[in-house]
């Protein structure tokens, strides 16, 4: 979401269902939709970051993909190297918090 001052939510909505409406430039936007997905764009392309084109909220800043957008040989952040049982403690935790992450395209149970 994209809030203004007051922490009110802004209209980045489009007239396309899901993915439909995702990519940075949609058509059908209303102007205000337009104006704030803009606002976003410029104030983060001015920032150094890059905008993932499909999907309007993706914003990237020295990983692979920046680099590949922005015309980049390289990346900022590379691999980090850890050690295996620190790396499997890791992803232990991971998998234990994402399998307890509710699904939001379910409904919820009353």
């Amino acid at each position: 979401m994209l809030l203004n001052a007051q922490g009110e939510v802004l209209d980045t909505t489009s007239p396309f269902d899901r993915l439909g409406g995702a990519p940075t430039f949609s058509y059908g936007l209303t102007p205000e939709a337009r104006a704030n997905r803009m606002m976003l764009y410029e104030a983060m392309m001015a920032a150094g970051f890059s905008n993932c084109r499909d999907e309007w909220w993706h914003y990237s800043y020295g990983d692979a993909g920046w680099a590949v957008r922005m015309g980049r040989d390289a990346c900022i952040y590379d691999a980090i190297d850890l050690p295996m049982e620190e790396y499997a403690e890791k992803e232990e935790v991971w998998v234990r918090l994402f399998q307890s992450r509710p699904n939001p395209f379910l409904p919820t149970p009353d």
